[in-house]
């Protein structure tokens, strides 16, 4: 949420952080933790931004919508092999 505030006519914009999840962790911790590679975080939180960063001196991450996103990832990759085997 953003608030905006007037001094001498500059608007001052203040970030609250209350959308912030508690479980953030830098893109290194969470591809150590759980075994991710490097490269495939950043490509989907850097390059595509279909992760969510947020910039805390570094770049973070939030580990329960990384491991939200791998498992849809990993369905959506299952429905596309079995649609293929189906069709065979």
């Amino acid at each position: 949420m953003l608030n905006f505030k007037e001094e001498n006519n500059l608007k001052v914009i203040e970030t609250s952080s209350n959308n912030e999840p508690n479980d953030l962790m830098s893109i290194r911790e969470i591809s150590k933790k759980h075994g991710y590679d490097y490269n495939y975080l950043y490509k989907w939180s850097v390059i595509k931004q279909r992760l969510t960063l947020y910039d805390r001196g570094i770049w973070k991450l939030s580990e329960k919508e990384v491991l939200d996103f791998s498992k849809k990832r990993t369905q959506e990759k299952l429905a596309k092999l079995r649609s293929r085997k189906a069709g065979i």
